[in-house]
Formats: C-alpha cells, structure tokens, sequence
C-alpha cells in the first residue's frame, strides 16, 4: 500500500490542502504573502 502525503495550509481561516510540499509552499507564497516570515 501506497502512503500518500498531504500537506494541509498552516493558516488557521483556510482549507487548503496541498499534495506535495512544493504545492504546498507554492500555496502558501501566493495566498498567505507576509503571514509567515521568519525573523533572521
């Protein structure tokens, strides 16, 4: 049997859910720009 990965959006107020982790950043990039940034 095959396991078979989604990644759900980190936003609490969506439900997106993205089938890869690129999909998933991609996602976040471009529906959530300036929501999660790290301080470095």
């Amino acid at each position: 049997m095959t396991d078979i990965r989604t990644y759900d959006c980190p936003s609490p107020d969506c439900g997106y859910t993205a089938g890869g982790a690129a999909e998933s950043l991609e996602h976040v990039n471009t529906e959530h720009t300036g929501e999660y940034q790290r301080e470095d």
